[in-house]
């Protein structure tokens, strides 16, 4: 069985998601393919510095997180 799809993203991190679910409620058929293999769930512990236009995008989107698991980050150290 042959599949066709209008746009493939290789990459299925913040970007390729967010590209991935503009394309579909676009309405067009979109490939999101992982580059690496997918560890075992554990806790995300990530910090993601997003402007105002992105949240407007993921809001948009519908993709915002609710505010329950969200919270700004007050400081940093790497």
């Amino acid at each position: 069985m042959s599949k066709n799809f209008d746009v493939f993203i290789g990459g299925d991190g913040v970007i390729g998601c967010t590209l991935a679910l503009q394309l579909a409620q676009a309405r067009l058929r979109v490939a999101l393919v992982s580059r690496a293999p997918r560890m075992p769930a554990v806790v995300d512990v990530r910090a993601y510095a997003l402007n105002v236009a992105s949240r407007r995008q993921l809001l948009a989107l519908r993709a915002w997180p609710d505010a329950n698991f969200a919270t700004p980050v007050q400081t940093m150290q790497v």
